[in-house]
């Protein structure tokens, strides 16, 4: 329902993207938290080390472009490196 309200409008959502993922520092979650009043609202708070309580709770935040990019998540394989033992076309042909 929000994606086509945004389309509607010429706007395009790209991908949720959680504090504790990638560049994006665990920090941030306390931020989030006070922004939207999570403990008061529903409950949600944050221990000492920034785990969320109840354990399996998320926040994410969801970016809005006005360039319709197509945001395909990939694994490691999309990446210039051919070498890593860890791509999984390596593991495959090392199964084989």
């Amino acid at each position: 329902q929000i994606r086509q309200q945004y389309l509607g409008a010429g706007w395009y959502l790209r991908p949720r993207f959680s504090p504790g993922y990638g560049d994006f520092a665990l920090e941030c979650q306390v931020c989030l938290v006070a922004a939207l009043e999570l403990p008061k609202r529903i409950g949600v708070t944050l221990t000492d080390s920034l785990v969320m309580a109840p354990s399996k709770s998320v926040t994410a935040v969801e970016g809005v472009s006005s360039l319709p990019r197509d945001c395909t998540v990939q694994g490691c394989e999309a990446g210039g490196q051919t070498d890593c033992l860890y791509r999984r076309e390596t593991v495959a042909q090392g199964d084989t």
